[in-house]
């Protein structure tokens, strides 16, 4: 055995005794330690299973490509997607600075840094199910074991490498002027895509385009391996496409990130803000005032208010037609997603003090309770979002697609306000009893508590959706315009009993939500 492969062994033993160390103090962190490794080993086994399986029953009805590219290319896009959008799978235990301390090249440290990257949870499942392919064309005698293997190998390294490319680089463009702007519109047109195709001579012209690129893909290649595709040209080009992602992903590692350097700026106690504060807080202006620069001045916030806005113009818009339902269409596309423009600053207001680190330290000395706090900060996030609904729905007014009735802009307002007042009274929750440390200069972060907010937007947007297109589809949706006025009362009370709880929680916590925020918990 090479001394290089015997270190690695020995790195993959101590990633295991340090990962069981860091459970063991506990019998909780224990227990859902070995759970958490059953539940992936029982999905990878379904996975297996389930590759198998579709292989072998695509083969019976002689249907066995399609259903292999399909399902590949399924797995794929949602495996880079879960990597690159919430972090799943891109934990590297030995970073390369700790590696040099042992005797080994840089091309050694590369490959045994994404070799154990590899053993994350999300790619043993994608190993199952790249495997439950490639054993059943096998075990059918499709195309010979080996070859089969190594295909499904290399799909696999192909999906790792693409993922963490994606990864890398959205850090390096993070770290320029104008990077944030360019991965926010970058993930805001892929949201937008099948919105943007949607009309027949788009939706024809990408068709064909996708038609002549997938093939090339390492998906459709893999299945042409699978399914005994005549040549050596999928093989080839499979093998072409991972050594393209190994030597990219070599030198946008090797790209040192620029280095951010924190910006001072002057507290002006005359600003715009303060007056504002001041005219509408009364005594709690300084502290109202202190939280709204807090947000205005966070580049993920401004390209937020930047972006929203044209967006959902963009949207209301591609949904108008001249005839009545389009008209109502576009009103319903308005109310549902309206409430959205009130997440300009919730990136910051899920994690208010975690932003503020060692600052946070300051809020023990001031005199005056955690409630003052905690309020400032609700009164400062809630009021920027409602100055930022009451500008999209004025604009509502001087430019909507249809004729707007006083009950139509009853609803819109009461529905964002609604939805506004939750995602804060959230935001305040997840801020008291999740906080950790954040960077506040930082332009693009995976935020480990962005799943919280994703689930939360879904709900409160998805579930109306749901309401509307199951049982409220044979009336104009105006004529429940009680529902949004329902739906602000609750919102009401629930960020009133937010406003008056999370304040004797925040006092209670001051002490551990420090150390949360310094790192030293």
């Amino acid at each position: 055995m090479s001394r290089g492969v015997a270190l690695f062994l020995r790195l993959v033993a101590l990633r295991y005794r340090l990962q069981w160390a860091h459970v063991r103090r506990s019998i909780a962190r224990t227990v859902g330690y070995v759970a958490f490794q059953i539940v992936v080993a029982v999905i990878a086994l379904w996975a297996l299973a389930a590759g198998i399986s579709a292989f072998a029953t695509a083969a019976e009805y002689d249907v066995v490509r399609p259903v292999v590219r399909f399902v590949l290319f399924a797995v794929f896009v949602s495996t880079i997607g879960g990597s690159v959008l919430l972090g799943f799978g891109m934990h590297q235990t030995f970073s390369d600075r700790a590696l040099r301390a042992y005797p080994i090249s840089a091309l050694q440290r590369f490959w045994m840094r994404h070799c154990i990257g590899l053993m994350e949870p999300l790619w043993l499942v994608s190993i199952a199910a790249y495997g439950g392919f490639a054993l059943a064309a096998w075990l059918l005698d499709v195309v010979p074991g080996p070859l089969a293997l190594a295909s499904a190998a290399l799909l696999l390294l192909a999906n790792y490498l693409l993922a963490h490319v994606l990864v890398v680089s959205a850090d390096r463009l993070a770290a320029t002027p104008f990077g944030s702007f360019v991965l926010l519109l970058s993930l805001q047109l892929v949201i937008l895509a099948p919105i943007l195709i949607s009309t027949p001579e788009a939706t024809a012209r990408w068709s064909a385009s996708w038609a002549a690129v997938a093939p090339f893909t390492p998906p459709a290649l893999t299945a042409d391996i699978l399914t005994g595709a005549d040549g050596n040209a999928p093989p080839l080009v499979l093998g072409l496409w991972c050594l393209a992602a190994i030597v990219l992903l070599a030198v946008l590692e090797h790209r040192a990130a620029a280095q951010r350097s924190p910006r001072l700026r002057a507290v002006c106690s005359t600003s715009l803000v303060d007056h504002a504060a001041a005219a509408v807080w009364g005594g709690s202006a300084p502290l109202v005032a202190q939280a709204m620069r807090f947000y205005l001045r966070n580049t993920r916030v401004r390209v937020n208010m930047v972006l929203f806005l044209p967006l959902l113009a963009y949207v209301v818009g591609r949904f108008h037609h001249s005839d009545a339902s389009g008209s109502l269409t576009a009103f319903e596309v308005a109310y549902f997603l309206g409430g959205c423009l009130g997440l300009v600053t919730l990136p910051l207001a899920m994690n208010v003090f975690g932003f503020d680190g060692a600052g946070f330290r300051r809020y023990l000395l001031l005199p005056c309770s955690g409630a003052d706090v905690v309020r400032s900060f609700a009164a400062a996030t809630t009021s920027i979002g409602a100055a930022y609904l009451g500008l999209a729905w004025l604009l509502w007014l001087v430019a909507a697609p249809t004729p707007s009735t006083p009950t139509m802009l009853v609803m819109l307002l009461s529905q964002s306000m609604a939805l506004l007042l939750v995602l804060h009274s959230v935001g305040i929750w997840a801020s008291v009893l999740i906080p950790y440390r954040g960077d506040y200069e930082r332009r693009w972060s995976r935020d480990p508590r962005r799943g919280l907010a994703l689930l939360v937007v879904a709900v409160l947007v998805g579930l109306p959706l749901i309401v509307r297109g199951t049982w409220l589809d044979e009336a104009p949706l105006v004529e429940y315009w009680y529902v949004p006025i329902g739906a602000l009362a609750a919102a009401l009370c629930v960020y009133s009993w937010t406003l008056k709880r999370a304040p004797t929680v925040f006092d209670r916590r001051r002490d551990s939500i420090l150390l949360q925020v310094e790192a030293r918990a």
